[in-house]
């Protein structure tokens, strides 16, 4: 028996191709699309989860679109980051790049906790009027996500497949 290929859809429920994933010095260029969507996080049992602005251990993110040229062809991916990496977006702005139009170069560098992000206006890196169409006619994707994803209530762990009201059989 042979087994069908699956169809690929893109149903924004498991990151796979959705977000901008990096490793140490890589980067990746493309453009910034579209409005941030801020949201918090905390990490419970090396998963994170959304949470309130009100949350002692709330850390700040931002998600935003960011289109990248794959096999000659505009397509969007999800940038997500931390409050701070967006107050450096914030500052590049600041300093006169419509970053709208602007060509830039994301590299991480470091691993972990230890990481952090440089943005790079890219020198000739404003869009020509024809890129600028082509790259506006891409649909760009939805920041809300899995991190909708509520927190488990503070405890123990639950047990995978175990109800606590439920009549043990023996």
């Amino acid at each position: 028996m042979a087994l069908p290929k699956r169809e690929s859809k893109d149903r924004g429920n498991g990151g796979g191709n959705l977000f901008i994933k990096l490793k140490a010095k890589e980067s990746v260029s493309g453009v910034f699309r579209g409005e941030p969507r801020f949201f918090c996080t905390k990490w419970i049992g090396g998963k994170s989860f959304e949470t309130t602005d009100d949350d002692p251990d709330a850390k700040d993110r931002f998600r935003m679109n960011f289109v990248v040229k794959e096999n000659g062809v505009y397509v969007a991916k999800i940038y997500e980051a931390s409050g701070m990496t967006y107050d450096d977006l914030y500052t590049l702005e600041a300093q006169g790049y419509e970053l709208h139009k602007t060509i830039v170069s994301i590299t991480r560098h470091g691993d972990g906790k230890n990481t952090r992000y440089t943005f790079t206006p890219l020198p000739n890196g404003v869009l020509a009027e024809g890129e600028t169409t082509k790259l506006l006619s891409v649909s760009l994707k939805d920041l809300e996500g899995k991190s909708k994803q509520e927190a488990p209530s503070e405890g123990p762990p639950a047990t995978p497949g175990f109800d606590p009201n439920e009549d043990v059989p023996f």
